[in-house]
């Protein structure tokens, strides 16, 4: 009986979260998984027709970048299956995206703004401790994608000058099944993106990104060895206070 009543208590709060400031709740989740500041106008969300909305959504850049926002979405939608909500599974049945604009910027050469966004750090090695850990509050499956992406705006060197351009997104026209978690989409969004720049470069080679996740690797493990290190000082130092009071 107790748990009923917590769910029914649990299942008030997020009703009520979601009816009177899920605008809020879905932009801090939406930053917290990203790892950048996000704005969300409107949130709809059908516990009968099993739809969400989240209407005009608007990431901005990381700090560093002069530019106030990365990327500007009108809509997501998704169709979900709440049947295996008490595994802690969320199904999307139907997956859509819809993006108007992408504002790349390059703090350096190498340093586009898109790559600092959260699951493409994880996916360069750069951030192995994110690797490790879901930052959704609950796991998403997946089932089809579709992602529209009308231009991506950029500034180029044309002799002295910096130039503004403005390229159209070639997004793909069918729904796609192997974008099987949120991470995915992402990063297929912002290869996408670079692609249609022309910045694709910029990414690192395969032999590249396994060289970063090595050192990664090796950083984190020297790390774990000198916490391992100081623990077993510590622990010698109470066997030995202890050994002194009985001797």
């Amino acid at each position: 009986m107790s748990f009923l009543r917590s769910l029914i208590i649990t299942a008030i709060i997020v009703f009520a979260g979601v009816h009177f400031g899920g605008n809020y709740i879905v932009a801090e989740q939406l930053k917290n998984w990203l790892g950048v500041s996000v704005d969300v106008e409107r949130v709809k969300w059908g516990f009968s027709s099993h739809r969400f909305m989240a209407k005009n959504v608007r990431l901005h850049n990381p700090a560093g970048y002069k530019k106030p926002n990365l990327a500007v979405i009108s809509s997501i939608q998704a169709d979900y299956d709440p049947s295996q909500l008490r595994q802690g599974l969320i199904k999307l049945t139907h997956l859509e995206v819809m993006i108007d604009e992408v504002y790349l910027e390059r703090k350096s050469l190498a340093e586009p703004n898109i790559l600092e966004l959260s699951p493409l750090r994880a996916m360069l090695g750069k951030d192995l401790e994110r690797s490790r850990k879901n930052f959704l509050p609950i796991q998403f499956q997946i089932e089809k994608t579709k992602i529209e992406i009308g231009k991506v705006i950029f500034e180029t060197q044309l002799g002295n000058d910096q130039v503004t351009e403005n390229r159209k997104v070639e997004s793909p026209s069918t729904e796609l099944t192997e974008l099987t978690t949120p991470d995915s989409v992402v990063v297929y969004a912002a290869m996408l993106v670079l692609k249609s720049a022309g910045w694709q470069t910029l990414l690192p080679t395969r032999t590249e990104v396994k060289q970063e996740v090595q050192n990664q690797m090796n950083l984190w493990l020297d790390q774990m060895r000198q916490k391992a290190q100081a623990l077993q000082v510590q622990v010698n130092q109470v066997i030995d206070e202890k050994l002194k009071k009985t001797a």
